[in-house]
């Protein structure tokens, strides 16, 4: 079999490895493939590929993509009712390598749609198949889907093995509808029930003969389209779930705690541009930017204590002989004791003014309330649910370990949009100013931090 003729091409410009370098490269198609038919390189050795599509289910970013995804996406959602056959089972439907080429995108694509019309899944007898681990791969997906989906599953999985002795076995099931026969163009001809042996089919790589002749007359090659950010299953998502916009469904989705330090490795690290981080001065009535204000208004006054009850001395009285001239005016710089005692005999200047800048401390006390003006940066982190193609790079590099996945329940406008996964203020190095990247206390950059022996281990 030459690389023409495999049902699964790799796109070196789609691979995660391609688009962002990383130490521990991306290594799913190599390591799941039930045949080991891929190398380090990404070559697939024919004689063992059997195209059942694990290693496009697998890859997280389109690496791999089937020759007919856009025939098969047209069948998923035009055809009613829908009924997708893997090449041992009875040809009742459009014919699919194996059900372990589905990935958890398509699996919910398939759930959605089935409650609006019929989806129905055919299989031969795996266990005798020898592409049983790439079946059980897929149903492997399925099944932790299930384990989170809320809702009532109306598509139904039929296990029905294609008899060579009975080719007209099937004529009693409900046979597809006028639609989806239109649309099966994988399938063999409806007026013959004829279908060769699975050992013939698999030794002359024809699964689909009739869609791969079609596809390569009419169709560009997939290889020629542009590269894309959003996997080709995860656009069958977004389009099944625009259609219910108040549907939820459960999506692995980042989760930042407070230990992020806001150092911004996840957003460089990742591959499809699913992170971004904005740094900016905070608004007034911003929560967080509140609070920071006020933590330094608290730390201030805690640093300096205003004297509580200063009056000038009681026994501090002017000479009684002592009279101040009518036209002698007061030195500006002449602070007058308000509850200095002063004799009847002393006459204080009528036009004695006190400069405007002198401050007289009549029982001064610091309010703890008073919040100190200070500039606060924010720094928020977006998250693009679409676009994560669920690597785990962010979750690896990060040396807090603030990044975690959890599967939670997102409706169209959530996955579709932008969300912020977390916002804090940025930390500045009390000596230099200088940004800095820990929790740490003092707050000082690891330069600063070295003036102070004492502070080795701790910040350097």
């Amino acid at each position: 079999m030459s690389a023409r003729d495999q049902q699964f091409i790799f796109r070196l410009d789609q691979c995660l490895n391609t688009k962002k370098s990383f130490a521990s490269s991306c290594r799913q198609c190599i390591q799941l493939c039930p045949q080991g038919a891929i190398n380090e390189k990404k070559e697939v050795t024919p004689s063992k590929c059997t195209d059942c599509g694990v290693c496009m289910a697998v890859c997280p970013s389109d690496g791999f993509v089937d020759r007919a995804i856009n025939e098969l996406q047209e069948h998923i959602f035009d055809a009613d009712p829908m009924v997708l056959n893997c090449p041992a089972a009875q040809p009742e439907g459009y014919e699919i390598n194996c059900i372990g080429m589905l990935d958890r995108d398509a699996w919910s694509t398939l759930m959605l749609l089935s409650a609006q019309k019929e989806v129905r899944i055919i299989t031969g007898d795996c266990a005798a198949c020898q592409d049983v681990k790439a079946c059980a791969i897929g149903v492997e997906t399925l099944k932790d889907l299930l384990s989170h989906w809320p809702l009532p599953n109306s598509m139904t999985i039929d296990i029905l093995p294609w008899d060579e002795k009975t080719p007209q076995a099937s004529s009693a099931k409900k046979a597809p509808s006028q639609s989806s026969q239109s649309h099966n163009k994988h399938s063999p001809n409806p007026t013959s029930r004829h279908k060769p042996s699975l050992g013939e089919r698999r030794e002359k790589k024809k699964l689909t003969d009739i869609g791969k002749e079609r596809l390569r007359s009419i169709l560009p090659s997939v290889i020629d389209e542009e590269p894309h950010t959003i996997p080709l299953t995860r656009t069958w998502l977004l389009e099944a779930l625009s259609q219910v916009p108040d549907q939820k469904i459960p999506f692995p989705t980042l989760k930042i705690s407070d230990h992020c330090t806001t150092c911004a490795i996840c957003v460089r690290i990742c591959p499809q541009h699913a992170l971004t981080q904005h740094t900016c001065e905070a608004p007034e009535d911003n929560e967080i930017a509140q609070a920071a204000r006020l933590e330094a208004a608290e730390s201030s006054a805690a640093d300096v204590t205003a004297p509580t009850d200063v009056t000038a001395p009681a026994d501090v009285t002017a000479p009684a002989d002592v009279t101040a001239p009518a036209d002698v005016i007061a030195p500006a710089d002449v602070i007058v004791p308000v509850d200095a005692t002063a004799s009847a005999d002393v006459i204080v200047p009528v036009d004695a003014t006190a400069p405007a800048d002198v401050i007289v401390p009549v029982d001064v006390t610091a309010s703890a309330n008073v919040i100190v003006p200070v500039d606060v940066t924010v720094v928020s982190l977006i998250y693009q649910a679409a676009r994560c193609s669920h690597c785990q790079r962010c979750i690896k590099v990060c040396g807090p370990k603030a990044i975690t996945m959890e599967t939670i329940e997102l409706d169209s406008r959530f996955l579709q949009g932008k969300i912020l996964i977390h916002e804090q203020t940025a930390r500045f190095c009390t000596s230099c100013s200088r940004r800095i990247y820990h929790k740490l206390n003092p707050c000082l950059c690891v330069d600063c931090a070295k003036e102070d022996p004492k502070l080795k281990g701790v910040l350097y």
